[in-house]
């Protein structure tokens, strides 16, 4: 018999477990369980003669030595790498980088203390479709809240923040350093740095875009979805990533219709009705909500309708999505060991056991931001257990409802991505509680389309003071494509006056 790496447990052991898991066991209960066990080390030494079966790793690659200096501008690269693709497809000549938490064979994965040095064996699904359709990944792109050198700058100030989650790929997106990027988006991550940067970001339907072989935060909440300059780029890529991942993913519907969504750019959107969110409105900074109302306004003449829409449910958005993300979120860190369980689909067993060598043993590295989400979740899991969770991911169903109301009458919902410009960035060693406040202040017009699964696109609709501001729209599950064709036509009339237009200004 081939030896287990689960041993049988002694009496001794089985007691103090009996006594800390509240089950009285006997000791003769005991023994029984002792015995038994050895059918059980029996089936798990079988399994570890077993070959696994593992993701494609189609093309080579070699990595590059780690960015620094003028070498990595805006502190925004993790890694450099020159993977090799197709000699032909819909992304060649495109460099794109894609965030660091992406499995890429051969290129370490993360950052994260909690990671180490762990190079992953296996391609995420998003990578082997980019390298399929011919394009370069030339590196792996950093994030404010993981970069060892420090906050990723903004290209539009280096003072001010790119973003915190996919800052990196924001930030050599808009510096001309890449041509497109790929980013997760978990509360609003892909379209905040999007959104600071004057980028083209979409975070797609849920399950529309696989997120197999990309490290998991809650299997609920996450997203992966294409960054870019402009919509064309954006569309393309979203094509690419797009579409059924033979069961891998268990984010994905069991069916998954083929969308064209580059095909339509250019169609008329004279029959949109363009309903402005008046919640999302409210909770934004002034100056922002009028440049957003000013951008939607171009679009009057090419719509049949653009009036106000309220939705109530969308001021407790960020609570619920706060309930599942700090709960959710830890639990796959630490039980799920940053894949998660109980779905039918791909495990990364060896990020698995990454996680399991270093946590524990390396938690006290992790940034101060780190520790407050973690020891906050840890407290309310074990003060409450699920009860939040729970109730939020019920919540979260009302709150789809109360959209998909909105878009019976309406096609697209608008309204400014974040409430606020890029801010001034702190030592990663000096967060204070109103950081804290800040970051949950920035997703609260994002974070409740991960909840609900909604599309959701930003454009740049200008700037304030030198700094971009987004407009966000948000469509019904699976529509996409009119996202993309509602931002190719605001592409054409962004930098156009009122004045030259065939409409009159609102009141704001």
């Amino acid at each position: 018999m081939t030896e287990a790496t689960v041993y049988p447990p002694t009496l001794t052991e089985l007691r103090a477990l009996s006594e800390q898991e509240s089950l009285e066991c006997t000791e003769e209960e005991l023994v029984t369980v002792q015995e038994c066990f050895y059918y059980t080390m029996n089936a798990y030494a079988a399994i570890e003669t077993l070959p696994e079966p593992r993701l494609d790793v189609k093309y080579p690659r070699t990595a590059g030595p780690l960015p620094s200096g003028e070498d990595n501008p805006y502190n925004a690269w993790f890694a450099k790498c020159d993977v090799q693709s197709a000699e032909s497809g819909a992304l060649k000549d495109k460099t794109i980088g894609i965030s660091e938490n992406i499995g890429l064979a051969e290129i370490a994965m993360s950052p994260s203390v909690l990671l180490g040095d762990y190079v992953p064996e296996y391609d995420a699904t998003v990578v082997t479709r980019i390298l399929s359709e011919g394009g370069n990944i030339i590196g792996k792109t950093a994030n404010s809240s993981t970069s060892g050198s420090g906050f990723v700058e903004n290209p539009h100030d280096k003072t001010r923040l790119a973003g915190t989650g996919d800052s990196g790929s924001a930030a050599l997106v808009s510096g001309g350093q890449l041509d497109m990027a790929v980013g997760l988006d978990h509360g609003g991550s892909l379209r905040i740095a999007s959104s600071w940067t004057g980028l083209v970001g979409l975070k797609p339907t849920y399950g529309l875009v696989p997120y197999t072989g990309i490290i998991a935060s809650e299997v609920t909440l996450d997203h992966v979805g294409p960054m870019a300059k402009t919509v064309s780029d954006c569309a393309t890529l979203l094509q690419v990533l797009s579409g059924t991942d033979n069961s891998l993913d268990p984010r994905q519907p069991t069916t998954l219709e083929s969308i064209n969504f580059t095909g339509k750019l250019e169609e008329s959107i004279d029959d949109c009705r363009i309903g402005l969110l008046e919640e999302a409105f409210d909770c934004a900074d002034e100056e922002v909500a009028k440049l957003v109302k000013k951008a939607a306004r171009k679009l009057k003449s090419k719509t049949t309708e653009i009036d106000s829409v309220s939705v109530p449910d969308h001021v407790h958005g960020r609570a619920i999505w706060g309930c599942i993300f700090l709960q959710g979120s830890v639990k796959t860190l630490t039980e799920g060991k940053g894949i998660g369980d109980g779905f039918k689909g791909y495990y990364p067993g060896s990020l698995h056991d990454a996680l399991t060598a270093t946590l524990g043993t390396e938690s006290s590295k992790l940034p101060a931001m780190s520790k407050t989400v973690y020891l906050t979740a840890k407290y309310v899991n074990q003060e409450t257990s699920n009860k939040f969770y729970c109730k939020a991911q019920n919540l979260s169903l009302k709150l789809k409802a109360a959209y998909d109301q909105a878009l019976e009458k309406y096609d697209v919902l608008v309204m400014p991505t974040v409430p606020f410009t890029a801010p001034t960035y702190t030592s990663q060693n000096n967060m204070t509680s109103g950081d804290y406040f800040n970051g949950m202040e920035m997703v609260t017009n994002t974070s409740p389309f991960n909840c609900t699964g909604h599309p959701a696109l930003t454009i740049n609709t200008g700037s304030i003071d030198g700094l971009p501001v987004g407009m966000m729209l948000v469509g019904r599950h699976f529509d996409e494509e009119l996202l993309l064709r509602l931002a190719k036509t605001f592409e054409g009339v962004r930098d156009q006056k009122e004045e030259d237009m065939e409409i009159a200004p609102n009141e704001d």
